[in-house]
């Protein structure tokens, strides 16, 4: 690809992230993002299908660099303790971006209109993650590090105990500044109770 059609490209995703965080899914059209873009239609039409491609694409980023910023892949069984709190951090600093902060809150709110584009938000973030983490805690358990449990909910009641502070302080709460040193605390606290169940 072209190095010019990679900037409009990528100033049409930003352009159109930033309407669809201020304004709503639902009440930013294509023109809205040329007016400030420049081009045409046929440009994002050709390009991403209609805005729903547009912000599919939007989800895909985003969550791919919440996934890369977590370091799921860098999980150690030989330290789980360290392990989760690290992915606790990464969750909480990701939540804590205004970008992702965007996106969760537009999601949220246009769930109901367009479930289409919530259940993908939720594949390729949320459940992916979960995933991944999933598989970290089968391995710990293969290890016989840690207690049989079913990996799968052992990594949704995690990320359900962290969810709980990080999603309702956070992202419900926007427009209060959130004090990381706190967060940290509430982290490190989730990851006790969580391993003092599991522990072998």
């Amino acid at each position: 690809m072209a190095k010019n059609k990679i900037i409009r490209r990528e100033k049409i995703i930003n352009v159109a992230a930033n309407l669809f965080f201020e304004k709503g899914f639902s009440s930013t059209s294509i023109d809205d993002i040329i007016k400030v873009t420049g081009g045409s239609k046929r440009d994002i039409y050709n390009e991403f299908g209609n805005k729903s491609g547009l912000l599919s694409m939007i989800i895909e980023i985003y969550t791919n660099k919440v996934l890369h910023e977590i370091g799921l892949e860098k999980l150690d069984v030989n330290n789980i303790e360290l392990s989760l709190k690290k992915f606790g951090y990464a969750l909480a600093q990701s939540y804590m971006k205004p970008e992702i902060l965007g996106l969760n809150t537009l999601i949220f709110n246009e769930a109901k209109r367009f479930p289409n584009l919530a259940l993908e938000f939720y594949e390729k973030g949320p459940m992916l993650g979960a995933l991944k983490l999933s598989k970290f805690l089968e391995k710990c358990i293969n290890q016989d590090k840690l207690k049989k449990n079913p990996h799968d909910k052992l990594a949704g009641f995690f990320i359900g105990i962290l969810r709980d502070k990080l999603y309702f302080g956070v992202i419900l709460n926007s427009s209060e500044p959130v004090d990381f040193e706190e967060v940290k605390k509430d982290v490190d606290l989730a990851v006790e109770i969580f391993l003092n169940g599991i522990k072998k």
